[in-house]
């Protein structure tokens, strides 16, 4: 299963939010998917695994991620 099929209800419930000015939504599919390699997302890096189990990422997959939640709040 991919990640949007998987998480296609917490997504949504997500973006039914909608737009706030104080609201930086960051997901990471943006920054895994597609990114590294076309039409897929990524599970390892350099060697380094990004996930720690099916659902959560690792700590190399976790700093990906919060350097770019960093750099959308120092925009």
């Amino acid at each position: 299963m991919g990640y949007i099929k998987g998480y296609k209800r917490a997504i949504k419930t997500l973006d039914s939010i909608g737009e706030h000015k104080n609201l930086i939504r960051v997901k990471p599919s943006d920054y895994l998917c597609d990114s590294y390699v076309s039409n897929r997302c990524v599970a390892h890096l350099d060697g380094k695994p990004l996930y720690f189990d099916d659902d959560h990422l690792s700590s190399t997959g976790s700093s990906l991620v919060v350097t770019e939640v960093i750099n959308q709040i120092i925009q």
